[in-house]
């Protein structure tokens, strides 16, 4: 999953990706034996804060990123 994510996010904007290390919603059903998976599609700033912010622009291309993952996946 990780080479077709990382081809997508390649593909769309041309940026390398970069692991790090998080919390998400996906720890809820891993942590009941149910397979998750998260990816980021987007771009923030500031996690949990009061300055914390979502680069709006930047959606349409996580939009993109997201569904090219899927699709290649299900294949």
């Amino acid at each position: 999953m990780v080479d077709v994510y990382t081809a997508a996010v390649k593909e769309f904007t041309g940026k390398e990706t970069h692991d790090a290390l998080s919390s998400t919603d996906a720890n809820i059903p891993m942590s009941m034996g149910i397979p998750a998976v998260c990816m980021g599609a987007f771009i923030n700033f500031g996690s949990h804060t009061r300055e914390e912010y979502t680069n709006k622009a930047a959606l349409t291309d996580g939009l993109k990123i997201s569904i090219r993952t899927i699709t290649e996946l299900v294949k």
